[in-house]
């Protein structure tokens, strides 16, 4: 088993120059993050300097102490990091955590961080969790989705992506988006109670 400070050691000795690359197979513009496949057949991101990059990311970086992203709850961490940093800028928490991650040998913030992270030094990816949109769902026994079919829910999608997006088009750290993740298909649970009635799965659902 290697750890992956290990991985990350063995794969930064072999790590290829730009010559190396494939100049047909490099996708995205350049002067941002884009990925490209060495003539060795192994495909890499590449940073805005076109320097082949290995991305080691903290999934969840934000101040309220909770999963989530955008839409983290607050949680008791706040309270602890406003007494420290105080409550008014987020420079000086956002300063301490990214040199306390660089000194952790990470250089990813990864998609559930907030945006006062962002452009702040370290390459980030952010996510759009268009199930969040729920102007335009429908609700099924446990099955909570969007309806993919209407069209007012695509417009919504895309005035989304609009808001989230645009203040970030010009950013030469964004490696780029998750759509969503983890997406909740009312699933048999893991670890069902004994002797409780099971509840529909998505496609009983749908067929009914």
């Amino acid at each position: 088993m290697f750890s992956l400070p290990a991985m990350a050691t063995s794969r930064a000795a072999h790590r290829p120059s730009f010559s190396d690359f494939k100049p047909d197979t490099l996708r995205g513009a350049l002067g941002f993050f884009r990925v490209g496949q060495t003539h060795a057949g192994h495909w890499w991101l590449l940073d805005a300097l076109d320097r082949p990059f290995f991305s080691k990311g903290v999934t969840a970086v934000n101040r309220a102490g909770t999963a989530g992203g955008r839409w983290a709850p607050r949680g008791p961490y706040v309270d602890t990091i406003d007494a420290r940093f105080g409550a008014g800028d987020p420079g000086p928490f956002v300063e301490d955590v990214i040199a306390r991650l660089r000194a952790w040998d990470f250089n990813t913030l990864a998609a559930w961080t907030t945006p006062e992270f962002f452009d702040r030094g370290m390459p980030y990816m952010d996510i759009l969790d268009f199930r969040k949109i729920s102007d335009h769902a429908f609700r099924l026994g446990p099955a909570s989705l969007p309806d993919v079919f209407d069209p007012r829910w695509i417009e919504a999608c895309d005035r989304w992506a609009g808001e989230v997006c645009t203040p970030q088009q010009e950013s030469r750290l964004l490696i780029g988006y998750f759509t969503d993740h983890e997406l909740g298909w009312a699933q048999f649970p893991a670890d069902p109670v004994p002797g409780a009635p099971l509840r529909p799965t998505l496609l009983p659902i749908c067929l009914s």
